[in-house]
């Protein structure tokens, strides 16, 4: 029943547009944070940005990742790996179970245009691009 669904904080972005959103996954407590909830956003400054809530201190902002020279268009979550896709035609992969701000791990290439969108899967990640074609990629 979609009635039942209520909107419980709105988050302010950071100024530029969200395109995208992946859950990170709870994190559990340490003798030096409390357990949170971490999300990443894909925003068309070419930034990834990151945010976590704790139950104490709610929801706060994390230092923003320099993904992209163009749009974020889309996230993917695999395997502790964030995977960004962009309109500079590139797909990024970038270590998401360590503290922001990341270092690129490797950069994908291979499409001729934007690329748009992801899909996610226990093993491998799919890119789809403005070029009009579907690429599979398996991280090892």
């Amino acid at each position: 029943d979609m009635s039942s669904w209520s909107c419980l904080k709105v988050i302010v972005g950071r100024g530029s547009g969200i395109n995208s959103i992946v859950s990170l996954g709870s994190a559990m407590p340490t003798a030096d944070k409390p357990a949170c909830v971490r999300v990443a956003c894909a925003s068309d400054d070419g930034f990834i940005y990151t945010y976590e809530f704790t139950k104490d201190a709610g929801w706060s902002e994390t230092p923003a990742v320099s993904a992209h020279k163009d749009v974020v268009w889309a996230l993917g979550h695999i395997s502790g790996l964030v995977v960004s896709a962009s309109e500079d035609k590139m797909i990024k992969v970038w270590p998401a179970q360590t503290a922001a701000p990341w270092e690129c791990m490797e950069t994908l290439a291979g499409h001729g245009d934007a690329v748009c969108c992801l899909a996610v899967t226990q093993n491998h990640v799919f890119s789809a691009s403005s070029d009009g074609m579907l690429h599979m990629w398996k991280l090892v």
